[in-house]
């Protein structure tokens, strides 16, 4: 079978694969965080005072994963937790001064990979791609739960 005869999801699985080696390899050497632990670091800046079960939610991640990103990162300076008001069982996260910082650092960076990433696509197509993604992971959350097609 040739990749364009591959499923939508081989493939899609084969550009994660390919794209987040050395994305991940350079931010754990350089900064000393694990893939898990940037996209739970850039969802809590992003959305202060989230959950972690509403963290496992927004990445698709086990609770599990998403336990221990947290306590990594809580261990190293870079998230605090604090029961949310109103609601003894959530623990609200936050970026401490030291997440932002490594968030800000991280950042030209993670630009760069993204360009990199892109860098044989058009400007427009590189749009359209994002676009479409944003779209199929709308479509993919949607339809959490539900059986598959191939299920019987």
């Amino acid at each position: 079978m040739s990749s364009a005869d591959a499923p939508a999801l081989s493939r899609l699985l084969l550009l994660v694969s390919l794209a987040a080696k050395p994305f991940a390899r350079v931010h754990e050497h350089r900064w000393g965080i694990s893939l898990p632990e940037w996209r739970v670091l850039l969802s809590v800046r992003d959305q202060p005072g989230i959950s972690g079960s509403e963290l496992a939610q927004e990445l698709g991640l086990d609770k599990m994963a998403i336990s221990r990103a947290v306590r990594v990162l809580e261990r190293g300076g870079y998230l605090s937790r604090k029961t949310a008001p109103g609601d003894i069982r959530r623990q609200a996260l936050r970026l401490t001064v030291q997440g932002e910082e490594l968030c800000a650092a991280m950042s030209p960076h993670d630009r760069a990979l993204d360009m990199h990433l892109l860098r044989d696509l058009a400007p427009s197509e590189a749009e359209q791609f994002m676009q479409m993604l944003d779209r199929l992971v709308a479509a993919a959350r949607s339809q959490r739960g539900q059986r598959s097609p191939s299920e019987p």
